[in-house]
Protein backbone atom coordinates (compact mmCIF):
# COMPACT_ATOMS: atom_id res chain seq x y z
CA UNK A 1 0.00 0.00 0.00
CA UNK A 2 2.82 2.39 0.89
CA UNK A 3 4.61 1.78 -2.42
CA UNK A 4 1.37 2.41 -4.32
CA UNK A 5 0.85 5.73 -2.53
CA UNK A 6 4.49 6.67 -3.24
CA UNK A 7 3.94 6.03 -6.96
CA UNK A 8 0.79 8.17 -6.91
CA UNK A 9 2.61 11.10 -5.31
CA UNK A 10 5.59 10.80 -7.67
CA UNK A 11 3.34 10.75 -10.74
CA UNK A 12 1.19 13.63 -9.57
CA UNK A 13 4.28 15.67 -8.59
CA UNK A 14 5.83 15.09 -12.02
CA UNK A 15 2.61 16.31 -13.63
CA UNK A 16 2.46 19.36 -11.37
CA UNK A 17 6.03 20.26 -12.30
CA UNK A 18 5.34 19.68 -15.98
CA UNK A 19 8.11 17.10 -16.32
CA UNK A 20 7.82 15.30 -19.63
CA UNK A 21 9.27 11.82 -19.72
CA UNK A 22 9.95 9.37 -22.51
CA UNK A 23 6.93 7.15 -23.19
CA UNK A 24 6.47 3.78 -21.56
CA UNK A 25 3.25 3.08 -23.46
CA UNK A 26 2.25 3.60 -27.09
CA UNK A 27 -1.34 3.45 -28.24
CA UNK A 28 -1.15 2.23 -31.84
CA UNK A 29 -4.24 2.35 -34.05
CA UNK A 30 -2.89 0.35 -37.00
CA UNK A 31 -5.81 0.66 -39.42
CA UNK A 32 -8.80 2.82 -40.22
CA UNK A 33 -10.65 -0.16 -41.67
CA UNK A 34 -13.50 -1.59 -39.65
CA UNK A 35 -16.24 -4.15 -40.14
CA UNK A 36 -18.36 -2.66 -37.34
CA UNK A 37 -20.61 0.39 -37.58
CA UNK A 38 -20.54 1.35 -33.91
CA UNK A 39 -22.82 4.07 -32.63
CA UNK A 40 -20.07 5.28 -30.25
CA UNK A 41 -17.40 5.54 -32.97
CA UNK A 42 -17.17 7.34 -36.31
CA UNK A 43 -14.01 5.73 -37.71
CA UNK A 44 -16.05 3.73 -40.20
CA UNK A 45 -17.69 6.92 -41.53
CA UNK A 46 -14.40 8.45 -42.70
CA UNK A 47 -13.51 8.82 -46.39
CA UNK A 48 -10.11 7.12 -46.07
CA UNK A 49 -9.24 3.88 -44.29
CA UNK A 50 -5.49 3.42 -44.34
CA UNK A 51 -3.20 0.76 -42.90
CA UNK A 52 -0.04 1.67 -41.00
CA UNK A 53 3.15 0.97 -42.97
CA UNK A 54 5.25 -1.61 -41.03
CA UNK A 55 8.54 -0.42 -42.56
CA UNK A 56 7.91 3.21 -41.69
CA UNK A 57 6.79 2.21 -38.21
CA UNK A 58 9.94 0.14 -37.69
CA UNK A 59 12.21 3.04 -38.64
CA UNK A 60 10.41 5.35 -36.23
CA UNK A 61 10.33 2.92 -33.29
CA UNK A 62 14.07 2.28 -33.68
CA UNK A 63 14.72 5.86 -32.53
CA UNK A 64 16.12 6.22 -28.96
CA UNK A 65 13.06 8.28 -28.00
CA UNK A 66 11.12 4.99 -27.79
CA UNK A 67 13.81 3.01 -25.98
CA UNK A 68 11.87 2.87 -22.70
CA UNK A 69 8.56 1.70 -24.16
CA UNK A 70 7.30 -1.35 -22.29
CA UNK A 71 3.73 -1.69 -23.57
CA UNK A 72 1.96 -1.23 -26.90
CA UNK A 73 -1.83 -1.17 -27.32
CA UNK A 74 -2.70 -2.37 -30.82
CA UNK A 75 -6.15 -1.21 -31.90
CA UNK A 76 -8.02 0.24 -34.88
CA UNK A 77 -10.49 0.12 -36.64
CA UNK A 78 -10.52 -3.62 -36.59
CA UNK A 79 -6.94 -4.73 -36.09
CA UNK A 80 -6.96 -7.97 -38.08
CA UNK A 81 -8.20 -6.17 -41.21
CA UNK A 82 -4.66 -4.82 -41.62
CA UNK A 83 -3.24 -6.69 -44.61
CA UNK A 84 0.17 -7.03 -42.97
CA UNK A 85 -0.88 -7.53 -39.39
CA UNK A 86 1.86 -10.04 -38.56
CA UNK A 87 4.53 -7.71 -39.99
CA UNK A 88 3.26 -4.91 -37.77
CA UNK A 89 3.70 -7.14 -34.72
CA UNK A 90 7.18 -8.15 -35.91
CA UNK A 91 8.04 -4.47 -36.10
CA UNK A 92 7.19 -3.95 -32.43
CA UNK A 93 10.00 -6.26 -31.37
CA UNK A 94 12.54 -3.56 -32.29
CA UNK A 95 11.55 -1.90 -29.00
CA UNK A 96 14.37 -3.01 -26.63
CA UNK A 97 12.27 -2.95 -23.45
CA UNK A 98 8.97 -4.22 -24.80
CA UNK A 99 7.21 -6.36 -22.19
CA UNK A 100 3.61 -6.64 -23.33
CA UNK A 101 1.28 -6.10 -26.27
CA UNK A 102 -2.46 -5.60 -25.83
CA UNK A 103 -4.53 -6.46 -28.89
CA UNK A 104 -8.10 -5.15 -29.12
CA UNK A 105 -10.59 -6.72 -31.53
CA UNK A 106 -14.34 -6.82 -32.10
CA UNK A 107 -14.06 -10.60 -32.49
CA UNK A 108 -16.30 -10.79 -35.56
CA UNK A 109 -13.89 -12.67 -37.84
CA UNK A 110 -13.47 -15.85 -35.83
CA UNK A 111 -11.40 -18.03 -38.19
CA UNK A 112 -9.11 -15.25 -39.45
CA UNK A 113 -8.56 -13.92 -35.95
CA UNK A 114 -7.74 -17.27 -34.38
CA UNK A 115 -5.30 -18.14 -37.14
CA UNK A 116 -3.48 -14.83 -36.74
CA UNK A 117 -3.49 -15.03 -32.94
CA UNK A 118 -1.86 -18.42 -32.93
CA UNK A 119 1.05 -17.13 -35.03
CA UNK A 120 1.37 -13.82 -33.18
CA UNK A 121 1.28 -15.46 -29.75
CA UNK A 122 4.05 -17.82 -30.80
CA UNK A 123 6.19 -14.85 -31.87
CA UNK A 124 5.50 -13.04 -28.61
CA UNK A 125 6.62 -16.07 -26.61
CA UNK A 126 9.87 -16.20 -28.59
CA UNK A 127 10.58 -12.58 -27.61
CA UNK A 128 9.43 -12.89 -24.00
CA UNK A 129 6.49 -10.54 -24.60
CA UNK A 130 3.16 -10.97 -22.84
CA UNK A 131 0.18 -10.92 -25.25
CA UNK A 132 -3.07 -9.64 -23.76
CA UNK A 133 -6.24 -10.06 -25.79
CA UNK A 134 -9.34 -7.87 -25.40
CA UNK A 135 -12.67 -8.43 -27.19
CA UNK A 136 -15.19 -5.61 -27.24
CA UNK A 137 -18.55 -6.69 -25.81
CA UNK A 138 -21.02 -3.87 -25.18
CA UNK A 139 -24.07 -5.95 -24.30
CA UNK A 140 -25.70 -9.29 -25.03
CA UNK A 141 -27.77 -10.23 -28.08
CA UNK A 142 -29.75 -7.56 -29.88
CA UNK A 143 -28.43 -4.57 -27.90
CA UNK A 144 -24.83 -5.49 -28.73
CA UNK A 145 -25.86 -5.79 -32.39
CA UNK A 146 -27.43 -2.33 -32.27
CA UNK A 147 -24.39 -0.75 -30.61
CA UNK A 148 -22.05 -2.43 -33.11
CA UNK A 149 -24.33 -1.68 -36.06
CA UNK A 150 -23.90 -5.21 -37.44
CA UNK A 151 -26.52 -8.01 -37.60
CA UNK A 152 -25.60 -11.08 -35.53
CA UNK A 153 -22.55 -9.30 -34.10
CA UNK A 154 -22.98 -10.81 -30.65
CA UNK A 155 -23.41 -14.30 -32.01
CA UNK A 156 -20.14 -14.00 -33.95
CA UNK A 157 -18.15 -12.36 -31.14
CA UNK A 158 -19.41 -14.71 -28.44
CA UNK A 159 -18.43 -17.67 -30.64
CA UNK A 160 -14.91 -16.26 -30.89
CA UNK A 161 -14.81 -15.71 -27.12
CA UNK A 162 -15.75 -19.34 -26.50
CA UNK A 163 -13.19 -20.61 -29.01
CA UNK A 164 -10.42 -18.64 -27.30
CA UNK A 165 -11.47 -19.88 -23.87
CA UNK A 166 -11.29 -23.51 -25.05
CA UNK A 167 -7.52 -23.19 -25.38
CA UNK A 168 -6.48 -19.75 -24.18
CA UNK A 169 -2.77 -20.56 -23.94
CA UNK A 170 -2.77 -21.20 -27.68
CA UNK A 171 -3.88 -17.66 -28.52
CA UNK A 172 -2.78 -15.32 -25.72
CA UNK A 173 -1.34 -15.01 -22.23
CA UNK A 174 -4.30 -13.14 -20.76
CA UNK A 175 -7.82 -12.49 -21.95
CA UNK A 176 -10.57 -10.10 -20.95
CA UNK A 177 -13.60 -8.31 -22.35
CA UNK A 178 -13.83 -4.56 -22.87
CA UNK A 179 -17.15 -2.76 -22.49
CA UNK A 180 -17.75 0.88 -23.46
CA UNK A 181 -20.61 2.31 -21.39
CA UNK A 182 -22.97 4.60 -23.30
CA UNK A 183 -26.61 5.60 -23.14
CA UNK A 184 -27.30 2.74 -25.56
CA UNK A 185 -26.22 -0.11 -23.28
CA UNK A 186 -26.14 1.26 -19.71
CA UNK A 187 -29.47 -0.37 -18.86
CA UNK A 188 -28.21 -3.85 -19.76
CA UNK A 189 -24.73 -3.96 -18.23
CA UNK A 190 -25.89 -6.70 -15.86
CA UNK A 191 -26.16 -8.95 -18.92
CA UNK A 192 -22.48 -8.38 -19.69
CA UNK A 193 -21.71 -9.23 -16.06
CA UNK A 194 -23.68 -12.47 -16.30
CA UNK A 195 -22.01 -13.47 -19.57
CA UNK A 196 -18.57 -12.79 -18.08
CA UNK A 197 -19.35 -14.70 -14.87
CA UNK A 198 -20.69 -17.70 -16.80
CA UNK A 199 -17.46 -17.87 -18.79
CA UNK A 200 -15.10 -16.91 -15.97
CA UNK A 201 -13.62 -13.92 -17.79
CA UNK A 202 -12.91 -10.39 -16.52
CA UNK A 203 -14.47 -7.23 -17.96
CA UNK A 204 -12.89 -3.78 -18.14
CA UNK A 205 -15.42 -0.95 -18.28
CA UNK A 206 -14.88 2.48 -19.84
CA UNK A 207 -17.28 5.39 -20.08
CA UNK A 208 -17.77 6.62 -23.63
CA UNK A 209 -16.15 10.08 -23.74
CA UNK A 210 -15.42 12.60 -26.51
CA UNK A 211 -12.56 11.22 -28.57
CA UNK A 212 -10.83 12.94 -31.48
CA UNK A 213 -9.09 9.82 -32.73
CA UNK A 214 -12.39 8.08 -33.44
CA UNK A 215 -14.01 11.34 -34.60
CA UNK A 216 -16.58 11.68 -31.81
CA UNK A 217 -15.14 14.71 -30.04
CA UNK A 218 -18.06 17.01 -30.88
CA UNK A 219 -20.67 14.28 -30.81
CA UNK A 220 -20.90 13.43 -27.10
CA UNK A 221 -24.56 14.22 -26.53
CA UNK A 222 -25.52 11.44 -28.89
CA UNK A 223 -23.87 8.64 -26.90
CA UNK A 224 -22.73 9.86 -23.46
CA UNK A 225 -24.59 8.81 -20.31
CA UNK A 226 -24.05 12.39 -19.12
CA UNK A 227 -26.54 13.62 -21.72
CA UNK A 228 -29.36 11.63 -20.13
CA UNK A 229 -30.07 11.95 -16.41
CA UNK A 230 -31.61 8.49 -16.07
CA UNK A 231 -28.69 6.91 -17.95
CA UNK A 232 -26.23 8.76 -15.71
CA UNK A 233 -27.95 7.49 -12.56
CA UNK A 234 -27.91 3.95 -13.95
CA UNK A 235 -24.17 4.24 -14.61
CA UNK A 236 -23.59 5.49 -11.05
CA UNK A 237 -25.62 2.58 -9.67
CA UNK A 238 -23.62 0.15 -11.80
CA UNK A 239 -20.26 1.45 -10.57
CA UNK A 240 -21.51 1.38 -6.99
CA UNK A 241 -22.35 -2.28 -7.47
CA UNK A 242 -18.93 -2.96 -8.99
CA UNK A 243 -17.22 -1.11 -6.15
CA UNK A 244 -19.00 -3.19 -3.51
CA UNK A 245 -17.95 -6.42 -5.26
CA UNK A 246 -14.35 -5.38 -5.95
CA UNK A 247 -11.80 -7.42 -4.01
CA UNK A 248 -8.85 -5.02 -4.02
CA UNK A 249 -8.45 -1.38 -3.05
CA UNK A 250 -7.20 -0.36 -6.49
CA UNK A 251 -10.39 -1.48 -8.23
CA UNK A 252 -12.57 0.03 -5.52
CA UNK A 253 -10.87 3.41 -5.95
CA UNK A 254 -11.19 3.31 -9.76
CA UNK A 255 -14.91 2.64 -9.55
CA UNK A 256 -15.36 5.30 -6.89
CA UNK A 257 -13.52 7.91 -8.98
CA UNK A 258 -15.87 7.21 -11.87
CA UNK A 259 -18.85 7.58 -9.55
CA UNK A 260 -17.59 11.00 -8.40
CA UNK A 261 -16.94 11.99 -12.03
CA UNK A 262 -20.54 11.16 -12.96
CA UNK A 263 -21.98 12.81 -9.86
CA UNK A 264 -20.06 15.98 -10.75
CA UNK A 265 -21.55 16.01 -14.24
CA UNK A 266 -18.36 14.96 -16.00
CA UNK A 267 -16.05 17.40 -14.22
CA UNK A 268 -13.48 17.29 -11.46
CA UNK A 269 -11.37 14.38 -12.62
CA UNK A 270 -9.54 12.82 -9.66
CA UNK A 271 -7.58 10.07 -11.42
CA UNK A 272 -4.11 10.16 -12.92
CA UNK A 273 -3.46 9.77 -16.64
CA UNK A 274 -0.04 8.75 -17.90
CA UNK A 275 -0.74 10.36 -21.27
CA UNK A 276 -0.59 13.81 -19.69
CA UNK A 277 3.20 13.98 -19.56
CA UNK A 278 4.47 10.65 -20.80
CA UNK A 279 2.69 8.11 -23.01
CA UNK A 280 1.73 8.80 -26.63
CA UNK A 281 -0.37 7.72 -29.62
CA UNK A 282 0.75 7.03 -33.21
CA UNK A 283 -2.06 6.43 -35.71
CA UNK A 284 -2.28 4.50 -38.96
CA UNK A 285 -1.02 7.52 -40.92
CA UNK A 286 2.04 7.92 -38.68
CA UNK A 287 0.56 11.04 -37.08
CA UNK A 288 1.81 11.62 -33.51
CA UNK A 289 -0.46 12.62 -30.59
CA UNK A 290 -0.06 13.33 -26.89
CA UNK A 291 -3.26 11.43 -26.16
CA UNK A 292 -5.98 9.56 -27.98
CA UNK A 293 -8.93 11.62 -26.83
CA UNK A 294 -8.23 15.34 -27.10
CA UNK A 295 -4.91 15.86 -28.89
CA UNK A 296 -4.50 17.21 -32.38
CA UNK A 297 -1.59 15.77 -34.33
CA UNK A 298 1.83 17.21 -33.50
CA UNK A 299 2.95 16.15 -36.97
CA UNK A 300 3.80 13.13 -39.07
CA UNK A 301 6.55 11.42 -37.11
CA UNK A 302 7.92 9.58 -40.16
CA UNK A 303 7.89 12.45 -42.68
CA UNK A 304 9.05 15.15 -40.26
CA UNK A 305 11.31 13.07 -38.02
CA UNK A 306 11.13 12.13 -34.36
CA UNK A 307 13.25 15.08 -33.15
CA UNK A 308 11.06 17.66 -34.87
CA UNK A 309 7.71 16.22 -33.85
CA UNK A 310 8.77 15.67 -30.23
CA UNK A 311 10.41 19.06 -29.81
CA UNK A 312 9.65 21.10 -26.69
CA UNK A 313 8.02 23.80 -28.80
CA UNK A 314 5.48 21.41 -30.28
CA UNK A 315 4.85 19.71 -26.96
CA UNK A 316 4.16 23.00 -25.20
CA UNK A 317 1.72 24.10 -27.87
CA UNK A 318 -0.08 20.75 -27.82
CA UNK A 319 -0.19 20.65 -24.01
CA UNK A 320 -2.01 23.96 -23.87
CA UNK A 321 -4.65 22.55 -26.18
CA UNK A 322 -4.95 19.15 -24.48
CA UNK A 323 -4.82 20.10 -20.81
CA UNK A 324 -7.94 22.25 -21.04
CA UNK A 325 -9.83 19.01 -21.64
CA UNK A 326 -8.26 16.87 -18.91
CA UNK A 327 -10.65 17.87 -16.13
CA UNK A 328 -13.65 16.57 -18.10
CA UNK A 329 -12.07 13.36 -19.44
CA UNK A 330 -11.99 9.95 -17.77
CA UNK A 331 -10.99 7.79 -20.73
CA UNK A 332 -8.15 6.41 -18.61
CA UNK A 333 -8.86 5.97 -14.92
CA UNK A 334 -5.94 4.61 -12.93
CA UNK A 335 -4.73 5.60 -9.49
CA UNK A 336 -6.12 8.72 -7.76
CA UNK A 337 -4.30 12.02 -7.85
CA UNK A 338 -3.07 13.54 -4.57
CA UNK A 339 -6.34 15.47 -4.39
CA UNK A 340 -8.23 12.28 -5.14
CA UNK A 341 -6.51 10.41 -2.29
CA UNK A 342 -7.64 13.03 0.23
CA UNK A 343 -11.21 13.21 -1.12
CA UNK A 344 -11.57 9.43 -1.05
CA UNK A 345 -10.15 9.30 2.49
CA UNK A 346 -12.54 12.02 3.69
CA UNK A 347 -15.50 10.26 2.09
CA UNK A 348 -14.49 6.96 3.71
CA UNK A 349 -14.30 8.62 7.14
CA UNK A 350 -17.69 10.23 6.54
CA UNK A 351 -19.26 6.86 5.75
CA UNK A 352 -17.69 5.29 8.87
CA UNK A 353 -19.02 8.15 10.99
CA UNK A 354 -22.54 7.77 9.52
CA UNK A 355 -22.54 4.02 10.13
CA UNK A 356 -21.69 4.56 13.80
CA UNK A 357 -24.30 7.28 14.19
CA UNK A 358 -27.11 5.19 12.79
Amino acid sequence: MLSAITRIFKLDLADKLGIRRRPLVIQLPITGKCNSRCVTCNVWKQDTHNDIDPEKLGKVLSHPYFSKVRSVGVNGGETVLHRQFEKVVDTLFVLPNLRDITLISNGLLTNILLEILEVVHSKCREHGVHLALVFSVDSIGETHDIVRGVPNAFSKTSSTVLEVLKDKSKYCDSFRLGCTISRYNVYELFKVESFADENNVDVEYHLAVPNKRIHTFNDAERYSVLSDEKAKLMAIEFFQSRMSKAKNIGDKMRYYMQILYLQNGGKGRLSTCNFRYRDITIDENMEFYLCATASDSLGNIYDEGVENVTSKKRFKKAEMQVFSNCDTCIHYCWSPTIKGVFIIAIEKLRLIWRSKMF
